[in-house]
């Protein structure tokens, strides 16, 4: 979300090439969690697998972070994970993938914080 709040142009560019029923509805802040990591990937924010066969990237691991979350909802546990115990090795997993999603972005910000301080000290 703060990618989205700090690149306006770009979020708003990248809305415009997608077709109608798959832009987010309404304001920044209401926009899911899957709106985002969709948005992200988009704009290459986050890396994520271009093919069938690739190595699977952060974007890629983050809906196995999306489907955990959704599995708080004991009927979609049933239905979708009928045989899975749950266990911390689970969210384990998923803090670390979230971890990295957000050490890629703050990498992303941080060049992007020194890249504009070096084209004002040129000016």
């Amino acid at each position: 979300m703060a990618m989205a709040e700090c690149h306006p142009e770009d979020v708003k560019q990248h809305l415009a090439t997608l077709p109608s029923r798959d832009r987010p509805k309404g304001q920044l802040t209401k926009w899911t969690l899957n709106e985002l990591v969709k948005i992200a990937i988009g704009l290459n924010w986050i890396p994520a697998r271009r093919g069938k066969y690739r190595v699977h990237e952060i974007g890629d691991w983050l809906n196995y972070v999306r489907d955990a979350r959704n599995l708080v909802h004991l009927g979609r546990h049933l239905r979708d994970y009928p045989n899975l115990r749950i266990r911390s090795k689970h969210f384990l997993e998923c803090s670390k993938i979230v971890s990295a999603a957000i050490s890629h972005l703050s990498h992303i910000v941080e060049s992007g914080i020194v890249s504009e301080i070096d084209h004002r000290e040129q000016s």
